[in-house]
């Protein structure tokens, strides 16, 4: 038998039951609607779809929005794992390609990765390192401003009088690679090592190291390396970092028509105590 649709107001009752006296139910306690199952006396489940873009400050959440980010994996765009091969695990794409861009946090339900929206990762946490165009420390804990996730919190209780060390690995076709960790500000930068692993091949191909502040701060500049050559590169000038430079750092790299060219940068810097 069809069923019959009406155009109802309201119930005069409390309760909405389904399927005969043997469903859940729809209760209204006071100001309060409940799920609950047929006999009324205890909570019934409720589903519904996880938060879709941009979604409304009103919107429900379900368990997956508020599951806490625990990034266990990680991938490049044009080649991410597949379905299965890291069930209920939240990972990250670092490098955009194919259907996912950089900064994107996927679930893996077993048959396909879901997309989150930010709004249910404004805060994620890593397990390993990831490196990529967008690189994570392992441990951390990052926070998303705007455009990127920086980096809040290491596991150290302080960062007063520690060495700390920032890597960006690069190629031929890099162009800008910035770093996730930002260096604050009081911060002193006391050396720069360029690695060139496998030589460019251009007419002048160059790499140039800053803190990419509002006022970029240049720690290594073009003339003090040679992308032509394998070598280690190496600045050791005392470099302190102002309230202005403080940002992430960025890896300049213009290729002059090279065919091939890798290397990394490895940046130590400390926040001394008085």
């Amino acid at each position: 038998m069809a069923g019959t649709i009406k155009d109802l107001t309201g119930l005069i009752g409390n309760t909405l039951q389904f399927s005969n006296a043997v469903g859940s139910r729809i209760s209204n306690s006071g100001a309060i609607i409940q799920i609950k199952n047929a006999a009324d006396n205890a909570f019934a489940e409720l589903q519904a779809l996880a938060l879709q873009a941009s979604p409304d400050k009103n919107a429900i959440p379900v368990r997956i929005d508020i599951q806490a980010k625990v990034i266990m994996y990680s991938f490049d765009g044009v080649s991410p794992p597949s379905p299965n091969a890291n069930l209920g695990k939240f990972g990250f794409c670092h490098t955009t390609g194919g259907d996912y861009t950089q900064n994107d946090i996927v679930y893996d339900s077993g048959t396909a990765l879901i997309k989150m929206t930010r709004e249910s990762c404004w805060a994620i946490y890593s397990t390993d390192a990831i490196t990529g165009v967008v690189s994570l420390n392992a441990d951390g804990a990052f926070a998303w401003e705007g455009s990127a996730y920086v980096l809040k919190g290491d596991g150290s209780s302080t960062d007063t009088g520690f060495v700390k060390s920032i890597e960006i690995s690069y190629t031929k076709d890099s162009g800008n690679v910035d770093s996730t960790t930002s260096i604050p500000n009081g911060a002193r930068v006391i050396r720069v090592i360029n690695d060139v692993t496998t030589a460019f091949d251009g007419t002048a191909p160059t790499v140039a190291v800053t803190v990419n502040g509002s006022s970029p701060l240049t720690i290594m500049a073009t003339a003090q390396n040679n992308q032509k050559v394998i070598n280690q590169y190496e600045v050791e000038d005392f470099a302190a970092v102002g309230a202005t430079n403080t940002g992430i750092v960025r890896v300049a790299v213009t290729p002059d028509s090279s065919t091939a060219g890798v290397g990394k940068v490895l940046v130590l810097y400390t926040s001394p105590g008085a």
